[in-house]
């Protein structure tokens, strides 16, 4: 008795072909999966080709029973970047990533410009607000990650994205760009690194996935009574108000006295880890 092997033609994309293959007992005896995978393996090179369109097997194939004495094989062809990454063995790893910009509570942040530019105090207080008798300052924020508004996503050769490389983008994380970035299109302090996640995909691929937040820097703008106040799209912008008697309402009102400006992230060159926003 004899283990036959017939090979049909390939069906499937251009890009990832496959070839049906058909593997029986030609005594219609009994063929066990172990006899007919034996088969196949034997046949690779000879009656089985070993790519297809310049494609290699990609060692997944599929199997289906037909009878007691027949199975089908679908044998795929891929390129090395599109074939599926097998789950890892027991006592095998497989590295990843997930980086995301963190939430963080500020209470002191350096103050970088305010308006009127000769108003007082000057201080790194970041939202102050006095209680009724002036005497005590309350401050502080909750500084949320901002929302990824640019994403690129792309893939990249396995053996290049390397431990340091990885690590230099978590360090950069929630970090504002320090210089232009894409050929000037931002400007320094509109683009925060907000995510950024890899994993492998297939057996040479790394599918990388980037996320930025562009939030356009202010000219000019007028806050109440103060005019002119300038600042960068991630700063963080606050009032300072004073109480007035408002002789006509006969009562008090608040009123902007002057606009702080502080610097709440830290800057950096993101264009270090290679990927810009588009």
């Amino acid at each position: 008795m004899t283990v036959q092997i017939t090979v049909e033609k390939e069906t499937g994309a251009f890009d990832t072909p496959s070839l049906p293959v058909f593997v029986w007992q030609d005594t219609l005896a009994d063929l066990s999966l172990g006899d007919a995978v034996t088969a196949v393996d034997a046949a690779f090179g000879g009656t089985i080709p070993s790519s297809v369109l310049g494609l290699t097997n990609d060692g997944n194939p599929g199997i289906r029973r037909l009878s007691k004495s027949a199975f089908q094989f679908t044998i795929n062809y891929r390129s090395d970047t599109n074939k599926p990454s097998k789950p890892p063995s027991v006592g095998e790893f497989r590295s990843g990533f997930n980086w995301r910009a963190p939430r963080k509570w500020l209470q002191f942040a350096p103050e970088v410009a305010r308006f009127p530019s000769g108003a007082a105090p000057s201080h790194d207080l970041v939202n102050a607000v006095l209680d009724a008798n002036s005497l005590n300052v309350k401050s502080g924020v909750w500084v949320e990650p901002p929302v990824a508004n640019l994403t690129k996503t792309f893939s990249v050769a396995a053996s290049t994205v390397t431990g340091s490389w990885v690590r230099s983008i978590a360090a950069l994380m929630g970090h504002v760009n320090s210089t232009a970035l894409t050929s000037g299109a931002y400007a320094i302090g509109e683009i925060c690194l907000v995510s950024a996640v890899g994993s492998l995909v297939s057996n040479e691929a790394f599918h990388l996935d980037f996320g930025w937040s562009w939030i356009q820097n202010v000219s000019d703008e007028t806050r109440d009574q103060v005019t002119g106040v300038d600042y960068n799209g991630h700063d963080h912008v606050w009032d300072f108000r004073q109480g007035f008697i408002d002789r006509d309402i006969v009562g008090v009102v608040q009123e902007v006295v002057a606009t702080y400006v502080h610097r709440i992230r830290p800057y950096s060159d993101l264009s270090a880890i290679g990927v810009q926003p588009p």
